[in-house]
């Protein structure tokens, strides 16, 4: 562990060899130079662990079934000043560290700082948020679910960079090219761990990522967690990586994508009006009829798990509670 460093870069990976050999070069190419790599193991069966002999990183072999806890394992091996989160398939522009660095140092009260995370033209269907929206511009059975959940459910905010709705849903600008054209750091609700910096000091004040989060939303909980404590999130259009989404979908699986969503709406969002509770209900409605329709249109039942996952993130809730 070096202290004296003032950027840590973690890479969670398991199982992605070519993925994560272009998010090492990317790295290679970086303007910024002070900082080490650290690269979280999972455990890898294929090429991994030929590719890291090749780059100058840092190995923590860590077995976890969950995300959330290889996350933590990477800053807590690192003693540097600030922590940097990148996905292994990802890949960053060559200005990203610094641009990363360079906004902290104009925003003291930042306890975070992220930026664009752009889908590539040739994987936009891979995220699902974005080919729904796409499908439901030529599907009439569409139309009218997608404007009641961008509408209602996201007040309108499906564009927009880094917000979170009182219904607990968030706006997806910062996947698209169109937020690389701003032209200054702003506060958000909410960055991506695909794509932040984050002050070592702040995540050992909050105890870093929460790992009842076992796949997703653990990096949403931190945030929201983050401007509770009082620092400020923000975003930098500067400080872009490419994310190369996964072509076989969604390796987490609808279970557990079901149950992090429950978890992470029942700690988090507590809505401020009636319109607010209506809005939240709908989006528990459509979250879940969301794996009905994924059932049918994939014709594989084992979406329903969706639902079963989400009843689950609602039992273990109240037993955290208790």
């Amino acid at each position: 562990m070096q202290n004296n460093l003032k950027l840590s870069v973690i890479i969670p990976t398991y199982n992605r060899a070519e993925d994560l050999e272009r998010c090492l070069v990317s790295l290679a190419n970086q303007t910024y130079k002070d900082f080490e790599t650290i690269v979280v193991d999972n455990g890898s069966t294929d090429e991994t662990p030929e590719i890291l002999k090749k780059y100058p990183v840092r190995v923590v072999n860590d077995a976890a079934k969950n995300v959330t806890h290889l996350f933590n394992a990477g800053w807590q091996n690192s003693g540097a000043e600030i922590i940097v989160f990148i996905n292994d398939d990802a890949e960053a522009v060559p200005a990203w560290l610094e641009n990363l660095l360079g906004t902290f140092e104009r925003f003291k009260d930042a306890g975070a700082v992220g930026g664009p995370t752009i889908l590539p033209e040739e994987v936009l269907n891979n995220q699902e948020m974005l080919r729904l929206h796409q499908s439901a511009k030529k599907n009439f059975l569409l139309k009218g679910p997608a404007w009641i959940y961008e509408n209602l459910i996201l007040e309108g905010k499906y564009s927009e960079v880094g917000a979170l709705c009182e219904s607990g849903a968030y706006s997806v600008g910062g996947s698209l090219l169109a937020c690389t054209k701003l032209k200054e750091p702003f506060p958000v609700d909410l960055l991506s761990i695909t794509n932040c910096a984050i002050k070592r000091s702040v995540l050992k004040e909050l105890n870093g990522l929460d790992e009842n989060f076992r796949f997703t939303h653990g990096d949403g909980d931190l945030f929201i967690r983050i401007k509770r404590a009082g620092y400020k999130l923000i975003f930098e259009p500067k400080a872009i990586v490419w994310h190369h989404v996964n072509p076989i979908g969604d390796t987490r699986g609808a279970f557990w994508r079901g149950r992090d969503q429950a978890y992470f709406l029942l700690k988090n969002i507590r809505p401020k009006s009636l319109t607010g509770w209506f809005k939240y209900f709908l989006n528990i409605i459509f979250f879940n009829i969301y794996w009905v329709y994924k059932a049918i249109e994939s014709r594989d039942a084992n979406f329903l798990k969706g639902i079963s996952g989400f009843l689950k993130g609602i039992s273990d809730y109240c037993k955290a509670k208790k």
